[in-house]
This record gives structure tokens, sequence and C-alpha cells, in this order.
């Protein structure tokens, strides 16, 4: 597994800006440094998005007869690609964005063929919004004062 950037963890978040959030998807992988703001005319516009990308190769068939695939020589390899981004726009302006990348790559053999792609997309999507909650709490002071300018 490679994370970028690189970071911290950060235990219990709490929000750090407010705003009309635009995703659609499952909530436990929104930051939760970033709470909706439900009033008709919000400051803040908060958007965002990940894409999950799938890539596998298996050996080439030639290679099965290969004594050293019974000794758990890999039959191929598995990789997965999970990037997010987190814009936050006021008055139609992008004034902050916030991105993350988390990649695995698994080699498997006869005998084992580790996580499932879900089990490895779960865990790259919790890695990119962990990654984007710290990027986010580092730079707090600059989100806090977003709605005073």
């Amino acid at each position: 597994m490679n994370i970028t950037p690189q970071y911290a963890k950060i235990e219990n978040i709490s929000p750090v800006v407010n705003g009309k959030i635009d995703y659609d998807g499952n909530e436990e992988y929104l930051p939760r440094t970033i709470s909706n703001d439900s009033s008709k005319n919000p400051l803040l516009i908060i958007k965002y998005q990940y894409h999950v990308d799938y890539g596998n190769s298996n050996i080439h068939f030639a290679n099965l007869y290969n004594p050293l695939l019974f000794v758990g020589f890999p039959i191929g390899k598995d990789t997965l690609i999970v990037a997010g981004k987190i814009d936050i726009i006021k008055k139609n302006e992008v004034i902050k964005s916030y991105s993350a990348v988390s990649a695995f790559e698994k080699t498997r053999n006869i005998f084992y063929h580790g996580p499932t792609f879900s089990e490895v997309r779960k865990t790259g999507l919790l890695n990119v919004r962990d990654n984007i909650e710290a990027q986010m709490y580092n730079d707090r002071e600059f989100l806090l004062k977003i709605k005073m300018q």
C-alpha cells in the first residue's frame, strides 16, 4: 500500500468547515472535517469526489506448467488505485482543494489470493478520507477564517 501525500492519522476528528455538501456516495467515505449547511443560501459549497481504478495481470499460459507454482510462485498481480478530491467553493470560485491517492498491489499464487477487491477498495477509500481529513485539520486556521472573509 502506498498513500500520497504522507500523513499522520488524526483521532477525534471534528468538523472544521461548514457548507452545502455536493456528494452522492456512501457517507462513510466522506471526510469528517466537513459538515452540511442545510440553509437556503449557504456561503460555501463543498464538492467531494473519488475515483477507483482496478487492474490485474495474470501469468502467461506457458508458465502454468512451471513446477515452481506449487511452492507459491506468483500467478498474477492485482492493483487498485483510489484517488479522492475535495473542493471548497465560495462564490463559484474554488478557494481550496485537497486530494489524496491510495494505491495497492498484491501478488497472487495458487495458495493465496489475498483480500478481495471490495475489501481493498474500502480500505483505500477510508485511507483517502483520513488523508484529506489530516490535510484539512492541519489547515484548520485557514478553513475557520473562510466564512469571515
